[in-house]
């Protein structure tokens, strides 16, 4: 898939993800969002509204897949293996490289693994600790 080109596209992702809790982020980890796909993207959001804004440390997210692909209007037999594989490229996609104003780098990727079991309704992402004050 492509990246958002006009506001027709941009109207029909609102549209598709209405149902999402907004999600914040500031705007070092919003650049990285150059590097994927709308469908890749509109999972990163689905993820990120699932965060509990008040849980402290919260580095593990449960996601029910059924609601996944409801919410992303997903069908076909092969959704559950092709969505691994998504989940797959955007652990590699997260990579970020943050640079505060002392100097500090802080290097790593935001997304850190993914169980995704085949019969299981629930998979669960995991987040890297160290960029969550950057995601809120």
């Amino acid at each position: 898939m492509a990246a958002i080109k006009n506001n027709d596209e941009w109207l029909e992702f609102a549209e598709e993800v209405r149902d999402i809790t907004p999600v914040y982020y500031s705007n070092e980890i919003a650049r990285m969002r150059t590097k994927f796909t709308l469908e890749e993207e509109k999972i990163i959001h689905f993820v990120f509204s699932k965060l509990k804004p008040f849980e402290k440390n919260q580095t593990k997210v449960e996601i029910n897949k059924s609601e996944l692909f409801d919410v992303l209007h997903v069908g076909g037999m092969s959704k559950y293996k092709r969505y691994r594989e998504l989940f797959k490229g955007i652990i590699h996609k997260t990579y970020v490289e943050l640079v505060e104003a002392n100097g500090t780098v802080s290097q790593g990727v935001v997304v850190t693994g993914v169980n995704w079991g085949e019969k299981n309704k629930e998979a669960t992402v995991y987040l890297n600790e160290m960029f969550m004050p950057y995601i809120s």
